[in-house]
């Protein structure tokens, strides 16, 4: 595994030549739980703001409502921050996968410009999700009584938006397991094992 990772990140900028399977998988394994440790980081900060809101309002004797209209005003004031840094996070990890599965698709003898429609599907989905951030801060602020419609439709339209973002994704894990070409191909000799 390390010496995949390594491999993919002193060839982070060479687009040519090939790769096998398991060097590339290591990599995204690597990749995909930096994602999620940061995302992690970022969504905790989220929430600990939301509940040092709840606690402060509940030690000053406020209603049940009055806490739920804090804990939704802390969280509406923090919800842009966090779309913006997640999406900046994503944003680094398919900059760094976009060699290797360019080397992942020449080892299956496939264009390395299917790596440019994944990338282009996944700006575009974070480019949506980001343009509704200022209507779900705005859904969330305006939540203090117990009506959750507006609620409910901003998560349908987020939603809608997410399914998108699924794409990329999906477009990586089948080119991603696709068998090597077998011997040399027009991208060069069979890839060496990292």
């Amino acid at each position: 595994m390390l010496t995949a990772i390594k491999h993919n990140l002193t060839h982070i900028a060479d687009f040519t030549g090939r790769e096998d399977r398991p060097t590339f998988w290591w990599y995204v394994l690597f990749l995909v739980i930096i994602e999620v440790v940061l995302g992690f980081g970022v969504s905790l900060s989220m929430a600990a703001g939301g509940f040092s809101a709840a606690y402060q309002a509940a030690q000053s004797g406020a209603s049940q409502q009055d806490i739920q209209a804090e804990v939704l005003r802390q969280m509406s004031g923090n919800i842009g921050t966090v779309m913006w840094l997640s999406s900046g996070i994503k944003l680094v990890v398919t900059a760094l996968m976009v060699s290797a599965f360019v080397r992942r698709l020449h080892d299956s003898n496939n264009s390395g410009w299917w790596a440019a429609v994944a990338v282009a599907v996944q700006v575009a989905a974070m480019g949506l999700a980001l343009n509704m951030a200022s209507q779900i801060q705005a859904t969330m602020a305006s939540m203090t009584g117990g009506d959750i419609t507006p609620a409910l439709a901003a998560q349908a339209q987020l939603s809608r938006v997410g399914l998108l973002g699924w794409v990329a994704p999906v477009i990586v894990l089948v080119f991603g397991v696709m068998k090597s070409s077998p011997g040399a191909n027009r991208y060069g000799e069979g890839p060496q094992t990292a």
